[in-house]
């Protein structure tokens, strides 16, 4: 915005001249030659300005010690949350404040924020979780309990996921140890397909599919059983997830006739599966390098990214699965732990 035109099309007196000063973009002798006064008269306002917002602040404080909230005990704090959590585990401040409204208390978001807090929720973003079935229960039940008694050190854990460049943030208030969900679509964007890889005997192994891909059985044979498994030394067991192209039947009989001891981990379990953690941070990372403008860059941050991953990263995230994730899933009952 030019000043100088607002200057010159609105003589608004003292509270234009605040205006511009909170933005500091003249030097107070430069206001003062602009509006034809005294520099004085300009130091003036600006004190009268500062002044202003002191008090302000100090409104704004003495409103929240008389917050219409405070005085809530948490049981009845607890019971207006529980209308807004329902199911889900996460509660807006949108449907919270509408909650209390119906009761007759009004108050500020600000006001709101302090008392969640106090309350011990947090603001983070909701997880998408996948509709679970019955079957998928007992499903995940049964590969939790496989996590827990197997020795998983050789396991090598694998998956594809895409890298978008754009990524939505679906943050709310939710209570310290409860896993926030919501169920939506998946929306793809622009976005690289990666296929990853990770084990605490043999580390990770990262392929980036660049051009246009077809994810058939004969690709997944060729580049990834003949590109990073099939030359690995030792004994191993590669988990899968049940992909068409992972369980066809041409990819199957390749893997008994090559000695490749695969497994195919339970349908929709993210949760259980350690790479996801890594796909998580390597995303985080990718984010915070130079946002790419082109596809080849894109790229580049990816392989980045990769490489800035640690083997205790790696090994953190499958002994977490292992030793915590797996647990939880059985004692919620197949449920999202």
């Amino acid at each position: 915005m030019d000043y100088r035109l607002l200057l010159r099309k609105w003589n608004d007196g003292e509270s234009i001249v605040k205006r511009i000063i909170d933005v500091g973009f003249f030097k107070n002798e430069e206001l003062a030659t602009i509006l034809g006064t005294s520099k004085r008269t300009i130091e003036r306002i600006a004190a009268e300005n500062t002044e202003s917002e002191s008090d302000e602040a100090a409104g704004r404080e003495e409103a929240l010690s008389r917050s219409p909230l405070k005085h809530w005990s948490d049981e009845d704090f607890a019971e207006v949350i529980k209308e807004c959590e329902k199911d889900t585990g996460f509660v807006s401040k949108a449907s919270l404040r509408a909650q209390f409204k119906r009761k007759t208390v009004d108050f500020s978001e600000e006001q709101l924020g302090k008392e969640l807090k106090k309350r011990g929720y947090v603001y983070r973003k909701k997880r998408v979780v996948l509709q679970l079935t019955e079957a998928h229960k007992e499903q995940r039940m049964s590969w939790a309990r496989s996590l827990i008694d197997s020795d998983i050190a050789s396991w090598i854990f694998s998956d594809e996921c895409y890298v978008h460049l754009f990524r939505n943030s679906n943050l709310s208030w939710c209570k310290e140890g409860i896993n926030a969900t919501i169920e939506e679509p998946i929306n793809w964007k622009t976005s690289i397909m990666i296929w990853g890889g990770i084990s605490i005997v043999f580390g990770k192994m990262l392929f980036i599919k660049k051009e246009k891909y077809a994810i058939n059985a004969q690709a997944y044979i060729r580049d990834i059983l003949q590109g990073y498994i099939e030359p690995l030394d030792g004994d191993y067991t590669f988990v899968q997830d049940g992909a068409t192209a992972h369980t066809a039947r041409q990819t199957m009989e390749y893997c008994r006739e090559n000695g490749i001891d695969v497994k195919t981990q339970s349908p929709k379990s993210p949760d259980l599966n350690p790479i996801e953690m890594i796909w998580a941070n390597l995303k985080r990372k990718v984010e915070k390098k130079r946002r790419p403008d082109s596809k080849a860059r894109l790229i580049a941050a990816i392989q980045e990214s990769w490489d800035e991953i640690s083997f205790e990263e790696v090994q953190n995230s499958i002994l977490k699965v292992k030793n915590e994730r797996a647990r939880q899933v059985i004692e919620a009952q197949g449920e999202w732990g």
